[in-house]
C-alpha cells in the first residue's frame, strides 16, 4: 500500500492510480482465461467506484475509492471478489490522503486463483 498526501495529488499520481487499476483489470482477465474451470460458470468482471456520474469523477475527492471485483454466478448464487485499487480519505486534523494498492501482481494472480478454487 502507498500512502499519498494531499499536495502530492497531480495527474502523474492520477495516471498511475488509473495504469494500477488496468494492469489489475488485465491480470484478472488473464487468471480467467488460464481456468478451465470457471468456463462452466457465468462471470462478470466489474468496476466500481463510489461515484456513479463518471463524467464527474474525482479521484482526490476525499470519499472517493475504487475496485475491481468478480462476481460468479453458481448455482444461481452470486459469489464475489474485490480488490481494492485507490481509496481518498479526510483524516484526523482535516487533511486529505490518498492510499494506492499496489500489491504485485503475482499477489493479485493468487488471489483470483484461490477465489476461483473457493467455487470449486
Amino acid at each position: 500500500m502507498e500512502i499519498y498526501n494531499q499536495d502530492q495529488f497531480d495527474d502523474r499520481l492520477k495516471s498511475k492510480i488509473i495504469a494500477t487499476e488496468n494492469e489489475i483489470l488485465d491480470k484478472i482477465c488473464s487468471c480467467l482465461e488460464e481456468s478451465n474451470d470457471i468456463d462452466s460458470f457465468i462471470c462478470e468482471i466489474i468496476r466500481l467506484n463510489t461515484i456513479d456520474d463518471e463524467t464527474n469523477f474525482n479521484y482526490f475527492e476525499p470519499g472517493t475509492s475504487t475496485s475491481i471485483g468478480i462476481e460468479v454466478t453458481v448455482d444461481n448464487e452470486v459469489q464475489e471478489y474485490y480488490i481494492p485499487i485507490w481509496n481518498c480519505s479526510r483524516s484526523f486534523f482535516r487533511k486529505v490522503k490518498g492510499e494506492l494498492n499496489v500489491d504485485s501482481m503475482t499477489e493479485v494472480s493468487q488471489e483470483v486463483h484461490e477465489f476461483i478454487e473457493s467455487l470449486m
